[in-house]
């Protein structure tokens, strides 16, 4: 939940990928599969530890990816009321963002970016929310740009920055048909400093998998590595 790529293909199809970044003592997560949620089927895969997600899909709708912290670094602070990734999947209870945003209850949950992709006919609605633990921030990107998140908990603003650059150099050298070329990116992207890198290693904490969604207008493929047992899963959902 640390890092998170978003690629416009064209109108009607993108890709949304993310690193997550755990403590190493943390238990192994799922890989994707589908799950009814608030009687939705949404795809996610899933954390055994509080039971929630990082980054979810409900096809023809919305994708939806989440990371630690909102504008800078705040002090964990718990008994949080609720798990941020059980907070992720209560969205498909309202599967809108507007109603999300002003029915639910977010107090006395840790702050947290959302990133909320939205299927509209066929166009797309790209949306940023910050919860800062008192008041939430909403904010609209231009769905046609390619945009990188970076958590605020484990990354400095210079190495944010650093980051951003490298995925522009990355676009760059790419074109719409190379895209999906994104995972690489996410695994191999960096300068050699391991609290740099894409594939993140500090202490205790590790950039355990990358999650990838490729969301198109007849089907979305979910790609799932496991970066501790080096295997990696694919799904196709039409």
């Amino acid at each position: 939940m640390c890092t998170v790529t978003y690629l416009p293909i064209d109108a009607d199809s993108y890709l949304l990928t993310s690193n997550r970044d755990e403590h190493v003592a943390r238990k192994p997560a799922l890989p994707f599969a589908k799950y009814e949620i608030h009687g939705s089927e949404v795809y996610f895969p899933k954390d055994t530890h509080a039971h929630g997600s990082w980054i979810a899909h409900n096809r023809g709708a919305f994708t939806l990816c989440l990371l630690n912290g909102a504008f800078e670094p705040h002090k964990h602070m718990p008994p949080y009321r609720l798990s941020r990734g059980i907070m992720l999947l209560d969205f498909f209870e309202h599967n809108n963002t507007a109603k999300f945003i002003h029915n639910y209850r977010f107090n006395d949950i840790e702050p947290f970016t959302l990133i909320v992709v939205e299927q509209v006919g066929n166009k797309i609605a790209l949306t940023e929310l910050r919860w800062d633990g008192q008041q939430m921030h909403q904010r609209e990107f231009n769905s046609s740009e390619p945009k990188i998140w970076s958590s605020v908990m484990l990354y400095p603003q210079p190495v944010i920055d650093l980051r951003e650059k490298w995925f522009n150099e990355w676009l760059q050298q790419q074109t719409h048909e190379t895209y999906d070329r994104i995972t690489d990116f996410h695994l191999f992207a960096g300068d050699g400093h391991q609290a740099r890198n894409l594939v993140f290693r500090d202490g205790m904490k590790h950039t355990v998998s990358i999650s990838s969604i490729h969301v198109q207008a007849d089907k979305s493929k979910l790609w799932y590595r496991d970066l501790i047992t080096n295997k990696t899963f694919i799904k196709e959902v039409s």
